[in-house]
């Protein structure tokens, strides 16, 4: 399908997303913002590519404007014509309370494929699979997977003591573990 068609497809359904939902009055730029970030992730190529083209688009409105509305719908609409995943990054909590129980919601009921969506959270709690593939791939911790300042639960009080070497083993093993969970799933 080409990048003009899977843009089409997506911008439809953030007309049909406002076009459907009460209280949802068309607005000039949120629809030129949804038109720009349909364009804009119809072109970037998703999987292993020796030379992806990467798609960027900056955009800034005021508050209210319906922007989650905008960049949501379409994306998920390209995402699901595409057979894959969106993740969308908030830079505060409110944002991110604002998609989980009212906009995510919302798009769900009046968009015309369903979709399912989830929250994840807690920095320290993310895995770079780069890194972790790397890790895996020298068998050593050339670099920590998490950020030093992590908010990961220190160990407890009572338990196994082990070895440097043993405990090495067994992250390792997790790694690996997680590697291979993370490889079948995506």
């Amino acid at each position: 399908m080409s990048p003009e068609h899977l843009a089409d497809l997506s911008l439809s359904a953030f007309e049909t997303v406002v076009g459907s939902t009460p209280g949802f009055r068309p607005r000039p730029g949120q629809h030129e913002m949804a038109a720009c970030v349909a364009a804009t992730l119809a072109r970037a190529d998703l999987g292993e590519h020796p030379a992806p083209t990467k798609a960027i688009a900056v955009i800034q409105a005021g508050t209210g404007v319906g922007k989650s509305a905008a960049y949501a719908s379409t994306a998920i609409a390209l995402a699901l014509e595409r057979k894959t995943r969106v993740l969308i990054s908030t830079a505060t909590v409110a944002l991110q309370e604002q998609l989980m129980t009212k906009d995510l919601p919302a798009l769900a009921q009046s968009m015309d494929k369903p979709f399912v969506f989830a929250l994840a959270k807690g920095r320290g709690r993310y895995v770079c699979k780069l890194k972790l593939e790397r890790l895996v791939g020298n068998g050593g911790v050339a670099e920590d997977l998490f950020d030093a300042d992590n908010d990961a639960p220190k160990p407890a009080k009572f338990g196994t003591v082990v070895s440097q070497e043993e405990a090495e083993e067994r992250r390792i093993h997790l790694y690996e573990t997680m590697a291979r969970i993370g490889n079948s799933t995506a």
